[in-house]
């Protein structure tokens, strides 16, 4: 039979009830209250319990789970914690400790104290229809995360680990020299890839972009090359040398001992190193040649012997005639001289030299740039193209000053001729 409790309240002051059967209580907002009047801040004290008992077929009664309240800390306040404990079959009447809600509300599983986050689980966590196909996410005491499978029974607990900030695929131990990343290992083929798997995946260990059959870029292993690639092609590799190329796929293709080639259209640029050139830069296309090369020790050399720049009148302003360039071209010092890395034994070039540029006053024509080889240096450079025009200028000032001289030569020459006319009439007479 059922036993009610409901209005006028029961008070059990007695250290043990045994009720048999159901306790309902009937009313509005009906409560089970469990009082304990002992006075008392101790962490843990204040408690009160709901114990679960069973008998066992041969009639022995066991404890089979408790819910428990107690207070949380040892202060003069309200706090308390919620305790669920279980009974493992061997705990006897002191079920253990399953899960604890703090009063802080963070959730602990599978721990009693010193819960840092909401929820906190002290094993592994599995998600899943059953047993055998389900994901399990867990840690270790060595501060290893790890998600795993069980698909069809076999596990797999190295699906992605987490350790000392760096993320492991296929590994237990991701390790990244100095810095954080993502470590992918297998013993054939590891991959980080984004792409459509419909078509087959190839020989490559590699990032693709797009489908399996769009390159993106990879790492191929079977001909040890880097591979760039766009619309399902090669466009560009590094191969097992360490050779750039572009247009190709293989150096073979390419002459000159070439290093680098960009090739499209039937126009190119080559940068090439071989033993005849020294390290040079092609300009040209791929059906007439070479138009144009640059050599190492600064040399041009154009086909036609033609080099142009911006001129356009509508890309200047502030545009009027120069003034005088005779003394500036006068003031050169023009050098024959040889540079330090084309070891000549005498001077073959003719040129200025930046610094007596600027000592003669002409310093808008020189720049100083940072030297490559020699960060902490810088070198000087010259702007010839304006020295030119000078030059032009000053040419034209000499054209004015030598047609001004032959006409007045001209203007003499009519007057002696005119004068050795009149004497020839004189003596005439």
């Amino acid at each position: 039979m059922s036993k009610y409790i409901g209005t006028p309240v029961v008070n059990l002051s007695v250290d043990t009830v045994d009720v048999t059967g159901d306790i309902t209580a009937t009313d509005s907002t009906p409560e089970l209250i469990l009082l304990n009047d002992t006075h008392e801040d101790t962490d843990g004290g204040r408690e009160g319990k709901i114990t679960f008992k069973g008998e066992q077929s041969g009639g022995e009664v066991t404890v089979l789970g408790q819910i428990q309240s107690s207070h949380d800390g040892t202060s003069d306040d309200q706090k308390g914690d919620l305790i669920f404990k279980t009974n493992d079959g061997s705990d006897g009447s002191s079920p253990t400790e399953a899960m604890r809600i703090q009063s802080d509300q963070k959730i602990g599983v599978g721990l009693s104290s010193n819960i840092s986050s909401a929820l906190h689980v002290n094993s592994e966590v599995s998600l899943g229809p059953d047993n055998n196909n389900r994901m399990i996410i867990g840690s270790t005491a060595a501060g290893v995360g790890s998600i795993g499978t069980i698909e069809a029974g076999t596990a797999s607990f190295s699906t992605a680990t987490f350790k000392g900030g760096n993320v492991g695929i296929g590994t237990s131990s991701p390790t990244v020299s100095n810095g954080k990343g993502l470590v992918i290992a297998d013993a054939t083929a590891a991959r980080l890839k984004l792409c459509d798997t419909t078509t087959g995946e190839g020989a490559s260990d590699g990032v693709q972009l797009g489908h399996s059959g769009g390159i993106g870029f990879l790492f191929n292993h079977e001909n040890e090359a880097f591979q760039f690639g766009t619309n399902n092609a090669e466009r560009m590799r590094i191969d097992s040398d360490g050779v750039l190329v572009h247009g190709k796929t293989a150096k073979s293709e390419l002459t000159k001992g070439t290093t680098i080639e960009l090739n499209s259209g039937g126009g190119r640029i080559v940068v090439t190193g071989d033993g005849s050139t020294g390290g040079a830069l092609f300009l040209g296309n791929s059906t007439s040649g070479n138009v144009g090369l640059m050599r190492e020790n600064g040399d041009f050399e154009c086909i036609n012997n033609s080099y142009t720049g911006f001129s356009d009148e509508r890309l200047k302003e502030n545009i009027e005639d120069s003034g005088s360039q005779w003394d500036d071209i006068k003031a050169l010092r023009v050098r024959k001289f040889s540079f330090i890395r084309d070891e000549v034994d005498a001077p073959d070039k003719i040129g200025v030299i930046a610094q007596e540029l600027e000592a003669s006053g002409m310093s808008g024509l020189v720049s100083t740039n940072p030297d490559l080889s020699n960060p902490e240096e810088t070198t000087k450079s010259v702007k010839y193209s304006i020295l030119y025009m000078k030059a032009v200028k000053a040419l034209q000032e000499a054209m004015t000053r030598i047609e001004a001289l032959e006409a007045q030569n001209t203007t003499q020459a009519t007057q002696i001729a005119d004068l050795i006319t009149r004497v020839t009439a004189l003596e005439a007479e």
